[in-house]
């Protein structure tokens, strides 16, 4: 379901909150204006969902138009905390979060409303521990690359 929202830059952490609180969908995804799906990691994402309940935060491949661009492929591995804690610009981005898990985790916080994916991770990280983190190994993303 494709819903559009008026936002100023004051109230966008809030709309978000809000949308996700009144969203019919079991999993929720940040992005940007302009990032592109893929129909293969659609599919392949519906697919594993689906069979795995449990799962609490999925991240993916995603493939990066540069600067120029340029098609480049992104090939994360599996959940690695140093990782996430090291890049978080490219290792926080993009991940589909299961509705209740980001409601229970209290939203995107507007304190850290330039990462809210990496502050909204290490909040479901410390009260879930890392179970139930997982990994798509499909892109289901084209997206803008991003300033590491």
């Amino acid at each position: 379901t494709l819903h559009f929202v008026r936002v100023i830059p004051v109230n966008y952490v809030d709309k978000l909150n809000q949308i996700a609180r009144q969203s019919t969908c079991d999993w929720l995804l940040l992005t940007e204006a302009g990032d592109e799906f893929t129909a293969g990691g659609l599919l392949r994402a519906g697919l594993e969902l689906r069979a795995a309940p449990e799962c609490r935060a999925v991240a993916s491949y995603e493939i990066h138009r540069d600067a120029n661009g340029a098609l480049v492929d992104v090939f994360r591995p599996g959940f690695n905390l140093d990782l996430l804690q090291s890049l978080p610009a490219l290792m926080a981005r993009h991940w589909l979060i299961r509705k209740d898990v980001l409601l229970d985790a209290g939203g995107y916080q507007a304190d850290f409303s330039k990462a809210l994916e990496f502050d909204l991770l290490l909040r479901i990280i410390e009260q879930g521990g890392l179970a139930w983190l997982a990994h798509l190994n499909e892109p289901l993303l084209i997206a803008r690359a991003p300033v590491l």
